[in-house]
């Protein structure tokens, strides 16, 4: 949080969120791919890859970084998993909710979704 205040990672002071952009620029500054886990960008057209129904490729977990436009305008950033059949467990998103299970699509069209981009996120063995 300390780095997203200093560099501008706020929506007006955070009331309208995080700045995907500026988190995505986190990412790539921690430079983990020295670390236990590694993280990429995975995808960022995601209205065309689920138009082209692609699939997301194979992780233990994805960060998906999102500008909404739903009761109002902000930006936030959600962890996910799969659970099978195209859906997926999405954490971080609806307060008090800890069983969020839905299809990307439909996590994208509930939220107001307007762009960002879906990093994966792999623990190296």
């Amino acid at each position: 949080m300390y780095w997203l205040e200093n560099n501008n990672g706020l929506i007006l002071s955070g009331k309208l969120g995080v700045n995907p952009f500026v988190l995505a620029k986190y990412f790539k500054s921690l430079k983990v791919k020295k670390g236990p886990i590694e993280i990429k960008l995975a995808v960022d057209n995601i209205k065309l890859m689920i138009t082209k129904n692609q699939r997301l490729p194979q992780a233990d977990a994805y960060i998906f970084v999102y500008l909404y436009n739903k009761e109002h305008f902000g930006g936030h950033y959600v962890t996910f998993k799969s659970v099978g059949n195209g859906k997926y467990h999405f954490y971080n998103d609806q307060y008090g909710v800890s069983e969020d299970i839905r299809t990307l699509k439909g996590f994208m069209s509930q939220e107001g979704y307007i762009g960002g981009a879906i990093y994966t996120v792999n623990r190296k063995h």
